[in-house]
C-alpha cells in the first residue's frame, strides 16, 4: 500500500500540467517531471515516518443454485429453483502500530444493489491478553454464526442460525484469553440490533467462554480440519439476556418486537482430527413478548466431516429444534400455514477446494422430516415455510465461493 500515495499524487499533478507545458521545451518538461517525482517522494516519506499502517481490501463472492420441491395443500408438488448472487461483499481491515489497534469494515449488498454495513469495529490490544472492541461487530454466542460466512463447511448455516443466531449489535467488547482459555464479554443493544442509530431504552449483555483443550486458536477460525492439521478440541459456553426496544435492524431483519425479553444459553464441541473433524452444539432460547406471551425453545445440532482426498471433503449435518407455540403464531398471521413447531433435517454433501477457502465449489442436499414452520425464518437458505398437512421437503444447492 506504500506505493499507492505516491501514485495517486502523481497521476493528479501530472493531470494539472496542460498539454502546452508537455509539449514545450524539452529542458522544461523534464524539470517538472523531476519536480514531480521529488514531491511525491517527500510526500510518501511523510506517511512512511507515521507510525506504520496497513490497510488491506477484501472482496468476497458467493453464487449458488437452489431447487426446492414443497407438497403443498393442492397435493401438486411444487418446485422452486433460480439461481442467486447469494453473497457480494466487500471490505476494508487493517492495524495500527501503534498502539496495537486494528480495524474491519464489511459492506454487503442486496438484490437490488443496496448496501448494507455489516462489520464496522475496531479492536485495541491493550496487551498480549487483552484486548477491547467498540462499534458493530457479531455477538459472541450461538457458535455457528461467529464462523465467518466465507469459512462455512456447509453452503449456507443451519435452519437452527437462521432463528437463534445473534447476527449484528453494537457495543463494547472486551476479550482476555491465555493459550487455553478465552473469555469474551460484552455489553450491547441486543441481538439483531444492527444499523440502529436510535439509542431507544435497550440494553443486552452476552458472554462466551472457550476452553482449548487440544491444537491453538488458530483453528477456530472454521470446522475443518484439512489433512495436514494438527488435531484440536474446544469446548465453548456461551449466554445472552436483554430487555427493552428491540426494533428491526438493517432490512427490517428483527424478528424481535418492542420490549421483548430474551435469556439465551448455548455450548458447542470441536474436534478436529486431522482429516475430518466434528461439531455439536445445543441452545436454548426463552421470550417474553409483550403481552405476556412466552416461548421456550430448544435446538441441538451435530454434524461431521471427512476429507476423502487432500481437497476434497464429504459432510453431513442433522438439526433438530422446538418452537414451543411460534408456529401457531405464525400461521395465525399466514393463513394455512403449518403449525408444526419441531424441526428435523438432515442435511449431507461434498466440497472440492481449489485454493481452500479461497476458491471452493460446494453441491449440498437436504431432506426436512417434519414440516417446516415460515417462523423458522429458513428462506434465506432455501427452505420454504410449509403449509399444513405436507409432505417432507427436499432442497438442493450448489455453490462457487471465491474470495480475492
Amino acid at each position: 500500500m506504500d506505493g499507492l500515495p505516491t501514485t495517486l499524487l502523481s497521476l493528479s499533478l501530472m493531470a494539472s500540467i496542460t498539454p502546452h507545458t508537455i509539449a514545450g521545451d524539452g529542458d522544461t518538461s523534464l524539470s517538472l517531471r523531476q519536480q514531480i517525482i521529488a514531491d511525491a517522494g517527500e510526500y510518501d516519506s511523510l506517511i512512511t515516518s507515521r507510525s506504520a499502517v496497513t490497510i488491506d481490501p477484501i472482496a468476497f463472492v458467493q453464487f449458488r443454485y437452489i431447487a426446492d420441491v414443497q407438497d403443498q395443500q393442492d397435493t401438486q408438488d411444487e418446485l422452486t429453483v433460480g439461481f442467486v448472487n447469494s453473497r457480494t461483499r466487500v471490505g476494508l481491515k487493517g492495524n495500527l502500530a501503534e498502539p496495537n489497534m486494528d480495524f474491519f469494515m464489511w459492506f454487503g449488498f442486496t438484490g437490488s444493489g443496496a448496501s448494507i454495513l455489516l462489520d464496522a469495529w475496531m479492536n485495541w490490544h491493550i496487551d498480549e491478553q487483552l484486548s477491547l472492541r467498540v462499534g458493530q461487530f457479531k455477538l459472541h454466542t450461538w457458535n455457528e454464526w461467529t464462523v465467518s460466512e466465507t469459512k462455512q463447511t456447509f453452503i449456507e448455516r443451519s435452519v437452527l442460525d437462521a432463528r437463534f443466531a445473534s447476527l449484528y449489535g453494537q457495543g463494547v467488547e472486551a476479550t482476555w484469553k491465555n493459550d487455553s482459555v478465552k473469555l469474551i464479554g460484552s455489553f450491547n443493544d441486543g441481538l439483531r440490533s444492527w444499523n440502529d442509530s436510535s439509542p431507544g431504552n435497550k440494553w443486552a449483555a452476552s458472554a462466551r467462554a472457550e476452553f482449548l483443550l487440544d491444537g491453538d486458536w488458530s483453528q477456530r477460525a472454521d470446522f475443518n480440519s484439512f489433512r495436514d492439521e494438527d488435531p484440536f478440541m474446544m469446548l465453548g459456553v456461551a449466554g445472552h439476556i436483554q430487555d427493552g426496544d428491540t426494533l428491526a435492524g438493517a432490512g427490517g431483519s428483527s424478528i424481535y418486537t418492542n420490549d421483548t425479553k430474551i435469556a439465551q444459553w448455548t455450548a458447542d464441541f470441536q474436534w478436529g482430527l486431522g482429516g475430518s473433524a466434528v461439531y455439536a452444539a445445543v441452545i436454548g432460547n426463552y421470550e417474553e413478548r409483550p403481552g405476556g406471551t412466552e416461548y421456550d425453545q430448544y435446538g441441538a445440532l451435530i454434524q461431521g466431516q471427512v476429507f476423502i482426498t487432500d481437497d476434497i471433503e464429504l459432510f453431513a449435518r442433522y438439526e433438530w429444534g422446538d418452537l414451543d407455540g411460534q408456529a401457531a403464531a405464525f400461521a395465525v398471521s399466514n393463513p394455512g400455514a403449518t403449525m408444526e413447531d419441531t424441526l428435523s433435517v438432515l442435511t449431507v454433501g461434498a466440497t472440492k477446494y481449489y485454493a481452500g477457502h479461497a476458491m471452493k465449489f460446494t453441491a449440498d442436499a437436504g431432506i426436512a422430516f417434519d414440516e417446516v414452520s415460515g417462523a423458522w425464518g429458513g428462506g434465506g437458505r432455501g427452505w420454504q415455510g410449509d403449509d399444513a398437512g405436507a409432505n417432507s421437503q427436499f432442497v438442493f444447492r450448489a455453490q462457487m465461493q471465491a474470495i480475492f
